[in-house]
């Protein structure tokens, strides 16, 4: 038994060592897992907003011939719109690109957001998504081409006079025509909003917004490998709990039986949770290095936070 005792000491401790790395690799892991969790909220973020746009950019250029600065136009128009109400402006940027299908002049779209902004308002509420701003779209597109029977089915009311000013003349008379009706009915129903206490907190959360989505423009790039980084430290994590394991299945034949053949067999298995104790703390360092350069993309967030009137 005395020359199981050495063993036994060197098995306790290897155990002690492997459980440290075990720690840090639940550590590492969580850390990783957190990060990459917020820098797929920020990527998400910018990708609403880059196919809100691509989708516009695509249709004003097949519809209406628009180049660079007609489309950047709407999008300030969009800006402008969300800065005064409560839709933001990648759900406004949906319904314009739908809307636009509809058109074929850039100063009939400019008409009719801000309307479509207030019938969105009266119609859906201060949680208006992009798929309400598409039907809200289509709504007026189908009212742009004579089909003047659906405003009324939600309630919009017009005259004779009104409706024929809808259907005939050019598309830029039909879209103000439409848009007095729209406004005759519903107000600015979009600034209304914002001003009540419920407003005022969605008008922070687009602007917060907003910053999500430069930020996410940034680190869009850096999704993969963070990805990357979180599948190779919770893999790492769990080859160090796998390995936990074999050590209490040692540590209780040790202590069970003061036998020399038990423990040989507790050597033996000593050695194999060593092995992985190796590969484990390579992998450590792997998650480690990455867990430093994610944290460099966790400063430069911060920096770009405090350097911000938004999130001020």
């Amino acid at each position: 038994l005395r020359a199981g005792i050495r063993p036994a000491e060197q098995l306790r401790t290897s155990l002690i060592n492997f459980n440290q790395v075990q720690q840090l690799m639940r550590n590492v892991a969580d850390s990783v897992q957190g990060l990459s969790a917020v820098v797929d909220d920020l990527a998400e973020a910018y990708r609403v907003q880059r196919q809100a746009e691509t989708q516009l950019e695509t249709v004003m250029r097949q519809r209406m011939g628009a180049n660079d600065e007609m489309i950047q136009s709407v999008k300030d128009l969009c800006s402008a719109q969300q800065q005064i109400g409560v839709i933001g402006d990648e759900v406004q940027l949906a319904g314009a690109q739908q809307l636009a299908t509809f058109l074929s002049q850039k100063s009939a779209l400019d008409t009719l957001i801000p309307a479509m902004n207030n019938l969105a308002a009266q119609q859906r509420g201060i949680g208006a998504t992009g798929s309400d701003m598409v039907s809200i779209a289509n709504l007026m597109g189908k009212a742009m081409q004579g089909q003047t029977s659906a405003l009324r089915r939600v309630g919009i009311t017009f005259t004779e006079a009104q409706e024929k000013a809808v259907k005939y003349g050019s598309e830029t008379q039909r879209a103000a025509a439409l848009a007095e009706i729209i406004t005759a009915n519903v107000g600015e129903m979009n600034a209304a909003l914002a001003k009540t206490d419920a407003g005022r907190a969605a008008q922070t959360a687009n602007a917060m917004g907003d910053l999500k989505e430069q930020v996410g423009a940034m680190v869009a790039a850096w999704q993969p490998f963070t990805s990357t980084a979180s599948q190779i430290v919770t893999t790492t994590a769990n080859i160090g709990r796998f390995g936990q394991t074999i050590g209490g299945a040692v540590t209780a034949v040790v202590r069970g039986t003061g036998s020399m053949r038990f423990l040989r067999i507790a050597t033996e298995q000593t050695s194999t949770a060593m092995r992985i104790l190796g590969a484990t703390m390579r992998m450590a360092f792997v998650g480690i290095g990455i867990f430093a350069a994610i944290e460099g993309i966790s400063w430069l967030i911060r920096k770009l936070c405090d350097a911000s009137e938004e999130a001020g």
